[in-house]
């Protein structure tokens, strides 16, 4: 009961008399604390005795779901509001004493709501909250504190009788303060309260009296006073520093409120409301009346006439306790401005204005091929620009502006190009044609054959008068042919004229030296003249005239001498003369020699038969030695050319003197001369010419002759399929068919023969007919298949910046906020896609690499591309296969940003992808389709990606004591939640060399951390997709150009370490082992320096044979990645639960199987299910599910208890390890790795 005394009210809670003895004080002590324990067991308890069991369950339950709730709100930021997503701060009565407060102004913690937990069912945590405040001991709800401690605020006893609000802590509830008395006074004007509080620590610690939202002051000893200034009850809480709290509850009344009138200004509009009347603390609800203006909306109320937003509405409320006048808030009517390109694209598209104001209009501008942008019009036929870019809009009306275009015009200039009368430049409009000019130009000497646009140019593209429709300024040369003459013989009533002969303009001739013949004339040259008399030109004599030309004979009758030649004897008469046509008798002088009988006369010094006789007569018209003929006591001898011409004449020889052989040797085409025979038939020369011939007869030679053949030797020059085609023989005058055996030469297309090795033109093609009568090597003409393209420039996501070496041994290191120079162009020095020929492995390829500078971590960029896989059926790669083998290559080009259709070509233009190229799946989006299946097996995104970021080694785990300091650490496990690379934690995964990798963990840890790394740029665990897009990069040519990657070899697992490939394991003799088997087989490995990612032994593990590449892809720790066999294997919950339960299926890759309760099998059948997949370097790349894999690395498609994918295998494997290494693992571990993707969108 309480008592008033006048405006006093006091509760007889604790009262001191005068009198009473000590014992009879501390029995009612005692009595009054019995009492008030049984009063508080039996009102407060909770929760039955039989129930504890129960209970326990319940808050053990709400406490997880609150603890994981927690830890997902970090992927929502770093923000209080972010991290206590779903959960309302309330303010906390009569807390526990370890209880600590949320907030610093006020004891507040954050109230648990069962549905944002996704717990139901539970009998506890449903009870009503009422002005945001919670109450310890009475309220039926769940808290949690600043150190995420939940509470159950009601409490329950346990099976001993202990108050409890955790299952780990009770409340001692007799070792709490004492509240003596409570009391309250009005003040003068009733609008106010003063609460007195009378209390006394336990423990003599210090007190905090609060209560009614406010905390006491402490007046005089014991007594503490708060002012309250509202009616009813009020919880007065008393703690004890480093103890308990007590509470009690006072009901106050006789508070008085005052008054306060609202007013209503429509500040330029009419209809404001009535003002209206509020008491100190009411809630008022504003009028619902709202004023009108012309073109004006209201928005609704401000305390400033000025203002421009609301901070009150109609029907809103009002608890400010003054007086207050509220102005209207107006918007003026909004006006659509809306840009029509007309006819172009691109440029601003619509902009907002408000009645009564100005707007700067767009300062974008629309574009549109082969016209200027003018300004904006009001019609789309508009040519004069009402509006600019960036000028003022004011009218207060809707309105479409129009792109007003002035066509570009081009200049067509004529080059007369050496010669004379150029046209006058002519300018056409863009898309429009002109007729060229009609004038044609002349030059001396040359003949005009029209219009091209090189100066070079043979032959003519236009001619005068011709349309012409090329859009852009042009140069047209004119093509000019050079005039040439004829000269012409005229034999003048001779026979034997030379050929014609053609002079080219301003060149020199030298007349033919063939002279003709006119019985009974002499010639004596040429002429202009057929009746000159005197020659004006010699045979063989220059002539530089320019122009045609008939020459004549010019002939002089002539006498002739007839001369004897006694040839060797003595008496010969004396000359004769003779003219043309005249008959002569010859004199009847007969010479004489001794031991020759004269036979007459001959025409040669050497004939054996006269003819003519002396006094015989004599008619040639020809100057003439007659000879006399000798017959001589010997034998002749006579040559036959034997199907040849130009046989030496015959010869005779004196009795026993050897004859020497005529030097002359006969020709026949086709044919070498061996020399003579006495047969005609024979294959060998008994005689040559010159020889001695000493036989005592008469005798014919004949010509000795041997076929001619010529060859036609084949080279590959370059070429890779090990043989040329054969050598081909052929005859003199005989056409042969050209070997269609066609040469093969890895990334090349043979275009056909030619005679030389550095020759691009093909002089001939494969089945070709050969007719030259010579020996030849014809040379293969190649083309390289490789195309070049250009990659997309790197896209930095938050927190990363570019990295760079000086040098290939990355003594020092730059840091760049960019991948592009000042003027938008890449920065060539810091990275490049280079493309190699394909075959030879330059390891000259710069791929971008960026930090994140939060952790230190290295990545690197992969460009979106599209590929070709090319097969063969030999592993040198040099005969092409039409179906698939474990041999092959891959192309790569580059794509224009997301283009899905269009590459960069090397130029940086957009070019339509040619035949047999696809995107990889790893950089597009997800159709509609493959979202709805649920299980993006093609491991797309989704969202388009200009490129991807891969971790540039296997992910390894760094400590820290402070968050600020960290250190590599070789544990294997580690990092089993998803706390993400934050300040806050002791604990993170990077991507750095020379360190043990991160290994021998669940999968679901591996895929938890890599989600939760950076969730600002998409950080996820690699998969199939990306780890195949990695692959087939590096063995393009702008990787390796098809070299299989160095294993590393390392043993204990160090990350970017290199060595060797292939079967050996010791590199250049140096790799030392650390232990044997009982066989002497090594079996591990000691990681040095030497083989460090920066070192000539590192690098060669590097996807780009440089430091710029990817690591650890071959060898190191088997990496799993976020891809799995759907085969119902309980290994896919037990060690892959976040993965498999993951709802983006951005992250992850699902592949189909044949089974759903884990049966293992061969891995054959689901190997053959995902036939139709493409990118993931599994079935592409491999000819059956367990061999027969590129570069000879080891498959096993995963079945059974082994549904995981894990790629690249292990540091032991050797041979088998390598980028198209695949087998099935548990996902429990195995000592795989793992690494992350990032996949930030944006860039250009």
């Amino acid at each position: 009961m309480w008592k008033r005394h006048g405006n006093i009210f006091t509760a007889p809670f604790f009262v001191r008399k005068e009198g009473v003895s000590l014992i009879t004080l501390v029995i009612t002590i005692i009595v009054i604390i019995i009492l008030v324990a049984i009063t508080i067991y039996t009102s407060l308890s909770t929760v039955d005795n039989a129930n504890y069991a129960l209970f326990a369950s319940e808050y053990d339950e709400v406490n997880s779901a609150t603890q994981r709730t927690l830890q997902n709100n970090v992927l929502n930021g770093d923000s209080l509001e972010a991290r206590n997503k779903g959960f309302t701060k309330v303010k906390v009565e009569n807390p526990p004493s370890n209880f600590v407060s949320v907030s610093d102004d006020s004891i507040s913690g954050y109230l648990v709501d069962l549905d944002t937990i996704n717990v139901s069912g539970t009998k506890t945590g449903k009870g009503d909250v009422i002005n945001e405040r919670v109450t310890f001991r009475k309220d039926d709800v769940y808290i949690y504190d600043a150190n995420k401690n939940v509470y159950y605020v009601k409490g329950y006893y346990d099976g001993e009788g202990n108050l409890r609000y955790k299952l780990d802590e009770k409340e001692n509830e007799f070792g709490k303060p004492t509240i003596g008395s409570l009391e309250f006074t009005l003040n003068e004007d009733k609008s106010k309260a003063t609460v007195k509080v009378v209390a006394y620590p336990v423990n003599g610690g210090e007190l905090t009296v609060t209560g009614g939202g406010t905390t006491g002051t402490k007046t005089a000893d014991d007594t503490y006073e708060l002012e309250i200034t509202r009616n009813g009850t009020i919880l007065i809480t008393v703690r004890e520093e480093g103890g308990g709290s007590t509470v009690r509850e006072l009901t106050i009344s006789g508070i008085v409120k005052p008054k306060y009138t609202i007013s209503y200004d429509a500040n330029g509009g009419t209809g404001a409301p009535e003002s209206q009347v509020k008491e100190q603390g009411e809630k008022l609800t504003l009028s619902t009346v709202k004023p009108t203006r012309n073109s004006y909306t209201f928005k609704g109320w401000a305390e400033d006439a000025a203002s421009t937003s609301a901070s009150y509405h109609p029907g809103g409320i009002y608890t400010k306790d003054s007086n207050a006048t509220l102005y209207a808030v107006w918007e003026g009517v909004k006006y659509t401005i809306t840009f029509n390109a007309n006819g172009g694209s691109d440029g601003p598209t619509s902009q907002i204005k408000e009645h009564g104001s100005s707007v700067t209009l767009s300062s974008e501008t629309p574009t549109r091929s082969g016209y200027t942008f003018v300004g904006w019009g009001t019609s789309t036929t508009s040519v004069t620009a009402s509006y600019m870019p960036g000028s003022n809009y004011s009218s207060d009306s809707n309105i479409t502006l129009f792109a007003i275009w002035n066509a570009v015009t081009y200049t067509i200039n004529y080059n007369a190009n050496g010669g004379i009368g150029t046209p006058a430049s002519q300018t056409k409009e863009h898309g429009k044609n002109i007729t060229l000019s009609s004038t044609k130009p002349t030059k001396a000497g040359y003949m005009f054959l029209g219009w091209a646009e090189s100066n070079s140019a043979t032959s003519a593209t236009y001619q005068p008068s011709a349309s012409f429709s090329k859009d852009g300024d042009t140069t047209l040369y004119a093509v000019w042919k050079i005039q040439t003459y004829t000269i012409k013989y005229d034999v003048n009533g001779g026979t034997g004229a030379p050929a014609s002969q053609t002079k080219e303009h301003g060149k020199e001739i030298t007349l033919s030296t063939t002279v003709p013949t006119k019985a009974g004339y002499t010639f004596l040259g040429w002429a202009e003249s057929s009746t000159a008399t005197d020659a004006t030109y010699k045979a063989g004599a220059s002539i530089t005239d320019n122009e045609d030309k008939t020459l004549y004979a010019v002939w002089s009758a002539i006498k002739y001498t007839v001369t004897y030649n006694a040839n060797g004897g003595t008496g010969a008469p004396a000359s004769t003369e003779k003219t043309h046509g005249q008959t002569l008798i010859l004199s009847s002088t007969k010479p004489t020699r001794t031991g020759y009988t004269f036979l007459g006369w001959a025409e040669s010094s050497t004939a054996t038969s006269a003819a003519y006789q002396a006094g015989g007569s004599f008619s040639k018209d020809a100057n003439t030695t007659l000879y006399a003929v000798w017959k001589v006591d010997g034998y002749t001898v006579k040559y036959n050319a034997n199907g040849g011409t130009g046989a030496p004449a015959e010869q005779t020889k004196t009795h026993n003197v050897a004859l020497t052989l005529s030097t002359t040797k006969p020709t026949r085409p086709g044919y070498t001369f061996k020399g003579w025979s006495t047969s005609s038939t024979a294959a060998t020369a008994s005689y040559q010419p010159g020889g001695s011939y000493t036989a005592n007869n008469n005798v014919t030679l004949y010509a000795v002759w041997s076929e001619d053949t010529y060859t036609v030797t084949y080279n590959e020059n370059g070429g890779t399929s090990g043989t040329a085609p054969a050598k081909q023989t052929k005859k003199y005058g005989e056409t042969i068919t050209l070997s269609s055996s066609k040469p093969s030469r890895r990334r090349y297309t043979f275009m056909g023969w030619s005679t030389a090795s550095d020759s691009k033109d093909v002089m001939y093609k494969l089945g070709d007919n050969y007719t030259e009568n010579e020996s030849v090597t014809l040379y293969a003409v190649w083309e390289s298949s490789l195309i070049p393209s250009v990659a997309n420039a790197p896209v930095l996501g938050e927190g990363m910046k570019a990295v760079y070496w000086d040098d290939e041994n990355a003594t020092n290191e730059f840091e760049y906020d960019t991948f592009m120079l000042a003027d938008g162009i890449p920065n060539t020095t810091i990275y490049s896609y280079t493309m190699g020929d394909g075959v030879t492995d330059t390891k000259t390829a710069k791929w971008a690499n960026a930090k994140t500078t939060d952790d230190g971590s290295y990545w690197v960029w992969i460009p979106r591309y599209a590929y070709k896989l090319i097969y063969y059926t030999n592993s040198n790669r040099t005969i092409e296969s039409t179906t698939k083998t474990k041999y092959g290559d891959v192309d790569v080009l580059f794509m224009y940003g997301t283009s899905d259709t269009q590459y960069r070509d090397k130029d940086g233009n957009p070019k339509d992808l040619p035949e047999g190229y696809k995107v990889h799946p790893a950089f597009q989006k997800m159709t509609a389709e493959e979202e709805a299946a649920g299980n993006n097996p093609l491991g797309k995104w989704d969202d388009e990606l200009q490129g991807i970021w891969v971790m540039k080694y296997e992910a390894s785990i760094e400590m820290s004591a402070d968050s600020s300091t960290w250190i590599a650490t070789s544990a294997t496990t580690g990092l089993t939640t998803n706390a993400g690379n934050t300040s806050t934690i002791k604990s993170r995964m990077v991507s750095k060399p020379s360190v043990t990798s991160w290994r021998s963990n669940h999968i679901k840890y591996m895929y938890q951390n890599c989600v939760s790394m950076y969730p600002e740029i998409n950080t996820h665990q690699m998969k199939n997709s990306e780890w195949g897009a990695v692959a087939y990069l590096t063995y393009s040519s702008y990787g390796r150009n098809g070299e299989e990657l160095a294993v590393n070899q390392c043993s204990s697992y160090y990350t970017g370490a290199g060595k060797g490939k292939g079967t050996s394991m010791i590199y250049n003799n140096t790799y030392e082992h650390d232990a044997t088997d009982a066989s002497g087989n090594i079996v591990g490995y000691v990681f040095k320096d030497n083989y460090a990612w920066n070192t000539d032994l590192g690098k060669l593990a590097s996807t780009t044979g440089n430091i710029y590449g990817i690591y650890d892809i071959s060898g190191g720790a088997a990496e799993y990645t976020a891809a799995y066999l759907n085969n119902g294997s309980t290994n896919l919950t037990t060690y892959g639960s976040n993965l498999v339960s993951a709802l983006e299926l951005r992250n992850k890759q699902v592949y189909s199987s044949t089974v759903s309760d884990g049966t293992p099998n061969s891995g054959s059948a689901d190997y053959q299910l995902c036939n139709d997949l493409y990118g993931d370097a599994i079935y592409e790349t491999s000819t059956s599910y367990s061999s027969g894999s590129w570069c000879n690395d080891h498959v096993y498609y995963p079945s059974g208890a082994g549904p995981f994918f894990c790629r690249g295998g292990y540091y032991h494997d050797d041979n088998d390890a390598g980028a198209f290494h695949f087998i099935g693992a548990t996902g429990g571990g195995d000592y795989g790795g793992f690494r992350c993707v990032a996949s930030v969108s944006g860039g250009t």
